[in-house]
């Protein structure tokens, strides 16, 4: 099988610890896969929310394109968009948000697997901002050395 990127949400490791990773389906309209392949998506904003024991992105914009806008198709690009996910995995993920302060689920990056249309999700913590300048600092040692 070979997987693709499509999109990478490369805030998260300045703004986030991450705790745990996790591979999720996307079920999505026929517009929206042709969004994916001509990448016109964004994931800076999104997040997965749980509702009903079923797991939903939430701020993930589609922007269509322009000859589906003409068509008479009906489309929504910031729509909840499900996730599909085991059951084990959605315990794991509510245990862990909502039982516990400061935990959010977000959406890494979206990749094609063979066919199929992915999701990297994590589990991550917030860093405080002493956190984040300290990463800045490091980072920029390690580039002032060379």
């Amino acid at each position: 099988m070979y997987i693709t990127t499509i999109i990478n949400n490369n805030k998260i490791p300045f703004q986030y610890y991450v705790e745990k990773r996790l591979e999720a389906g996307i079920s999505l309209q026929g517009w929206e896969v042709k969004a994916l392949r001509f990448k016109k998506i964004s994931i800076n904003n999104s997040y997965v929310y749980i509702k009903e024991s079923e797991a939903y992105i939430f701020g993930a914009s589609f922007q269509p394109l322009y000859f589906i806008s003409c068509s008479g198709i009906n489309y929504e690009p910031l729509r909840n968009r499900k996730l599909l996910l085991n059951k084990k995995e959605i315990v794991l993920l509510y245990g862990s948000v909502y039982k516990h302060k400061g935990y959010s689920i977000v959406v890494e990056s979206l990749y094609w697997k063979g066919s199929w249309c992915k999701a990297s999700i994590v589990l991550v913590k917030g860093k405080k901002d002493y956190d984040k300048r300290n990463d800045l600092k490091k980072n920029s040692c390690l580039s002032n050395a060379y």
